[in-house]
């Protein structure tokens, strides 16, 4: 349990650092561009390796060989103070986008949640109208000044009233999430761009508020899904089986295709 809380932290951070309205700009076409060209070259790759031999459905492959980790860059480009520079805003734009958009393609494809590809779209579209109104109505809330107010007041004693609502709205957004047959990861990630968009976007935030989502993040809950997903790894179950074990190399052959080509007709 507290792994799975690991792991939707490291995506509410994730979603916490991007900068929505910079991606309406150059940056979030050259993402999206780089991210369109990476679906192409991974179901290429899929269909490669289908005509191989490869176990396995070619459009899966693609979603595997697209896929990023964003919280995984996070940490990477926090330390070396890159996060907020325009590059690191492209990396983590590009990392969303190929974080979101495989999860969303495993769970309308792949999932045994619905029987129907029609009830999977229909999910998503509920999903998103219901965290789009709940956005809407938290940003009407939010633009108080009372409660501004409040917040300050609140935030250096011990009732820690913005910390409680951001570690809440992530848990609520997880829940609600999963209750439509998606990846709890989603909600998570759909609560950090909320919270960046309505609390550190367009007004002075409270200087240790994100210090301490990240202290309760990588200090405790983050590396606890590290742990565990290493505890999970079956490395015995991947030496034992030579044909396998043949086929990790063309597999990071394939995802550096997939995810490193695109830079070359996508830079700046």
């Amino acid at each position: 349990m507290v792994s799975d809380l690991g792991l939707g932290m490291l995506l509410f951070l994730a979603g916490l650092e991007i900068d929505v309205g910079g991606l309406r700009g150059p940056l979030g076409r050259l993402a999206g561009r780089a991210f369109g060209i990476s679906v192409l070259l991974g179901l290429a790759c899929g269909y490669a390796f289908s005509l191989a031999g490869v176990h396995g459905k070619p459009v899966f492959l693609a979603v595997v060989l697209t896929s990023t980790s964003a919280g995984l860059l996070l940490p990477l480009l926090k330390d070396a103070g890159l996060h907020r520079a325009p590059f690191g805003q492209l990396v983590l734009a590009g990392a969303a986008l190929a974080e979101v958009v495989p999860v969303m393609m495993l769970s309308l494809l792949f999932s045994a949640t619905s029987s129907t590809s029609a009830g999977r779209v229909s999910s998503l579209v509920a999903l998103l109208a219901v965290l789009a109104a709940i956005g809407l109505a938290l940003g009407r809330v939010r633009n108080l000044a009372a409660l501004d107010r409040l917040l300050d007041r609140l935030e250096d004693h011990s009732a820690q009233l913005r910390l409680r609502a951001a570690l809440t709205l992530t848990l609520a957004f997880a829940v609600l999430a999963e209750r439509f047959g998606f990846a709890s990861i989603l909600g998570a990630f759909a609560a950090g761009l909320l919270v960046r968009t309505i609390d550190l976007t367009g007004r002075t935030p409270h200087p240790q508020f994100q210090v301490k989502l990240e202290g309760i993040g990588f200090g405790f809950l983050i590396p606890v899904f590290f742990i565990a997903t290493g505890v999970q790894f079956d490395v015995r179950a991947l030496v034992s089986n030579s044909a396998a074990l043949a086929e990790v190399p063309l597999f990071l052959l394939a995802l550096l295709v997939v995810r490193a080509v695109p830079r070359w007709p996508t830079r700046v």
